[in-house]
């Protein structure tokens, strides 16, 4: 069974540095995986990063984490397991928390790779998150008109 949204501790930035290497190499030759662990590691150690995790077995299989700042919220990393990625008890979530969280604010994300499509898809040309646009898909997913 997966999880609800739980917070991501001190003990999961390791597995998530993994998983955004993994990732990051998976589509950049030049992906500097040390390098890129520092960066993780120190963002989501900063006061006004907050992260969630999502689940299975106590495997780590879904995560978000952003930024909230006075002048610009930042979706940082946005992650689902390959094989989760159409689980709607993973996606909605996920969605529901960057909706309520954000709605009438503004979220920006700068994408990892050009294989990203998660949350991309509902972007603009300045990688602003379209809120409403992910809200009418939420709903749409949950039944709700």
């Amino acid at each position: 069974m997966v999880s609800d949204l739980l917070p991501i501790t001190e003990d999961d930035i390791p597995v998530i540095c993994n998983y955004i290497n993994d990732e990051g190499e998976l589509y950049n030759k030049y992906y500097n995986r040390a390098y890129c662990s520092n960066i993780i590691e120190n963002t989501l150690r900063k006061d006004n990063v907050v992260g969630y995790k999502i689940e299975k077995d106590n495997i780590i299989v879904a995560f978000l984490v952003f930024n909230i700042d006075p002048d610009i919220n930042i979706l940082e990393h946005f992650f689902i397991a390959k094989p989760y990625r159409a689980y709607k008890s993973v996606m909605v979530p996920m969605h529901k928390k960057l909706v309520d969280t954000f709605k009438n604010q503004e979220l920006i994300f700068y994408k990892l790779h050009d294989k990203v499509d998660a949350i991309t898809k509902y972007t603009d040309k300045n990688n602003k998150i379209l809120l409403d646009k992910l809200e009418v898909k939420l709903l749409k997913i949950l039944g709700v008109h």
